[in-house]
């Protein structure tokens, strides 16, 4: 039981210390009080950040030059896919 308590006593301190971390990023001004502009400017710039930093993971770079290789596929390639193991699947159709 006493190790229990020791793990929640420290799971609460670390609770504590991240909202306390929190409040300290909304309160730009340290005024100790959060005033709803402070609060509404955190949160559009925490939504713009977390958008502009979606839309960064989207970006694909390509090589220059482009290499090309011979595949064993009969037909053309009319589909290539990443997986989620990062490997390329390349589909055909069969006429």
């Amino acid at each position: 039981m006493i190790c229990n308590l020791n793990y929640h006593s420290l799971l609460l301190y670390q609770i504590e210390e991240q909202i306390e971390n929190l409040f300290n990023k909304i309160d730009y001004n340290a005024e100790e009080m959060v005033t709803w502009n402070e609060l509404c400017t955190f949160l559009q710039l925490y939504f713009d950040e977390k958008s502009d930093a979606e839309e960064r993971s989207k970006e694909v770079t390509f090589l220059i030059p482009a290499k090309t290789q011979k595949t064993p596929h009969r037909h053309p390639c009319s589909t290539i896919v990443l997986s989620a193991d990062h490997q390329f699947l390349a589909l055909g159709s069969v006429s």
